[in-house]
């Protein structure tokens, strides 16, 4: 993917996002699930890991239990994702991630995720 560079800005994109958070999901939420997933990556090689770490990073930007309108918070992550010079073909990568992982979006449907995921 090479967008190593680009990961501190989706890092303090979303680290303003979270800020004031006391509701279990602020940026230390996030920075646990980073420091989680670079331990896994370790064992995962063949992962894209700046992928996975910026995904990390945004997983809970727009999420319905943080936000009172999804779309239009999703709308600014598509935005943010933009302004910095992310591909169309990664932002769908990452959205899709975010989108089928959690446990609600496979109640009614299990959703294959890729390595990355």
């Amino acid at each position: 993917m090479k967008f190593m560079n680009k990961l501190e800005e989706i890092s303090n994109f979303a680290r303003k996002i979270h800020s004031g958070s006391n509701d279990g999901h602020g940026f230390d939420h996030i920075e646990r699930v980073v420091n989680l997933a670079q331990k896994i990556l370790l064992t995962e090689p063949s992962a894209d890991s700046e992928l996975v770490l910026a995904t990390c990073y945004l997983h809970d930007t727009y999420d319905e239990k943080l936000t009172t309108d999804v779309p239009k918070q999703k709308t600014k992550v598509l935005n943010f994702l933009n302004d910095i010079g992310i591909s169309k073909k990664v932002s769908d990568e990452i959205f899709s991630i975010i989108d089928n992982m959690s446990f609600s979006s496979n109640l009614s449907e299990k959703k294959a995720l890729t390595l990355n995921g």
